[in-house]
């Protein structure tokens, strides 16, 4: 098989920081890209350009963002680019990871292997530990370097803590584990592209009924069939095919994950809905919490929680790690000019504790998108059914959605709007009356972000229960309300 030997150096480094590495001929470079990311520690979840030729041709993901720049080289798709269009013996490029801290690292091709004897990658020698990401750079690294070797430096112990505390950061360069990993999991195809695929699936004319067809479980694929339910994509030709082969994915990435993984998954997935925003801590006791209801699992340590997070499949994670905390990507800005929302919510949310959610209630999030076995929710349904004569396969994705929306914190003309446009309209003032009036209830016992999970009866029966000092930490509920709206 023929193959590339490259010696892969992190720009600035001293001393040098390197891998030799073997990689098969014949993939793409969206492809290379992960192997390097793996061959030197880095995690992969920020974004990547090899640049050759002087500057000249980059190779990356979404160039047709840089369509309109006048930018003096060419743009080349890493999906799309074959390595074995670009790269010859003796070739010098550039790979860069990381766009804001700016990991440059200098490529060599050592030479064009043609009897290759393995279908994987495999790293041959290596020099230094990879350094920490999000730590500003090579310069920001060895900065670090400096105050985590002196425990009198004012920083020391935030550093410190920031080092404990992240998942991705506690790594001392294993060159038999990557290699080990290389040989268990290497896939020369391309990673399923899940964003691509759903665009693809949007741009499909569609039709106005929708029907959903059998053979494909419900559970975790619900969100999907609600996903192409919203757009409106008929489950059919060609869309369906795209849609059925994001099913398949994702059933075999639930599958490759083994029962202490799939309790950190859904961890992972309840902090996303209760929170936004949490900490290592919280998680880890979120996970003791749970495990006793799961055969065979015990609780366990902050490091096996990191290391269980680690084996969470990308595809579901949906965090980014950020002052020693997992945000959620909802809240974190998608532009330049934007504004964070975390910074907003840990405002509001305070020094309100942590709702820890059962089991069952984690099951339910992270496999039905929310929970539909909450009093007020069921309730909510039944009006609609009995009163109202919504159709019933309306009324369960009207009632997930309203409960998703109310726990991110919505006004609630936003509900009615929704309600309106799926043609949910009170027929009467009474009846009017009684859909307001169920609504409050239903946003009164509802789970919120803002409140960590936490209803805002539950709340107000603590702020009762509360001590003179109890208040302070209590966020009122209806000052919020009319303070969004406000603004």
């Amino acid at each position: 098989m023929k193959a590339y030997q490259f010696k892969i150096t992190i720009n600035g480094s001293k001393p040098p920081i390197w891998r030799r590495c073997i990689v098969p001929a014949g993939i793409s470079f969206y492809k290379l890209a992960e192997v390097f990311n793996d061959v030197m520690g880095w995690t992969g979840y920020h974004l990547f350009e090899f640049a050759f030729d002087r500057y000249t041709t980059i190779i990356t993901v979404n160039t047709s963002e840089y369509e309109d720049f006048n930018f003096d080289c060419d743009y080349l798709e890493a999906a799309d680019t074959c390595i074995d269009d670009i790269i010859d013996t003796g070739d010098r490029f550039t790979y860069i990871y990381d766009m804001g801290d700016y990991w440059r690292h200098k490529v060599v091709v050592e030479k064009i292997i043609d009897d290759y004897e393995y279908d994987y990658p495999m790293v041959i020698k290596y020099k230094g530990d990879c350094p920490f990401e999000d730590c500003g750079g090579i310069d920001g690294y060895y900065d670090l370097l400096k105050i985590l070797d002196d425990t009198t430096h004012p920083d020391y112990e935030m550093y410190k803590n920031w080092l404990e505390e992240s998942v991705y950061n506690n790594y001392e360069y294993d060159i038999d584990t990557v290699n080990a990993e290389f040989e268990c999991n290497f896939d020369a195809e391309d990673d399923f592209d899940f964003e691509a695929e759903l665009k693809n699936i949007g741009s499909r004319e569609s039709k106005d009924d929708i029907e959903v067809l059998g053979g494909i479980e419900a559970g975790s694929n619900e969100e999907l069939f609600d996903f192409l339910d919203t757009i409106g994509v008929s489950h059919e030709g060609d869309g369906f095919e795209i849609f059925k082969n994001v099913v398949e994915k994702l059933k075999e990435l639930d599958g490759s994950m083994d029962e202490e993984t799939r309790l950190a998954k859904y961890c992972l997935d309840s902090a996303d809905m209760l929170y936004g925003i949490v900490t290592t801590n919280i998680l880890l006791k979120m996970y003791n919490s749970a495990c006793s209801s799961v055969e065979g699992l015990e609780p366990i340590d902050i490091l096996k929680l990191k290391e269980l997070i680690k084996k969470v499949p990308k595809e579901f994670f949906n965090f980014e790690y950020i002052d020693n905390m997992y945000v959620t990507y909802d809240l974190i800005a998608e532009e330049e000019g934007e504004e964070d929302q975390y910074q907003y919510l840990l405002l509001l949310q305070g020094n309100i504790d942590y709702y820890i959610p059962s089991y069952e209630e984690m099951v339910d999030i992270s496999t039905k998108g929310g929970l539909p076995n909450e009093p007020m929710l069921k309730r909510f349904k039944m009006f609609l059914a009995n009163k109202m004569n919504v159709r019933t396969e309306i009324i369960d994705e009207c009632a997930r959605y309203i409960q998703t929306i109310i726990c991110d914190y919505c006004e609630m003309d936003e509900i009615l709007e929704f309600l309106e446009m799926n043609n949910i309209v009170p027929k009467n003032k009474n009846q009017e009356k009684e859909l307001n009036a169920i609504l409050d209830d239903l946003w009164q016992d509802s789970r919120m972000k803002i409140y960590r999970g936490f209803k805002p009866n539950e709340l107000s029966s603590k702020k009762s229960d509360a001590d003179s000092t109890g208040p302070d930490n209590i966020i009122d509920f209806s000052n919020i309300k009319n303070r969004k709206k406000d603004n």
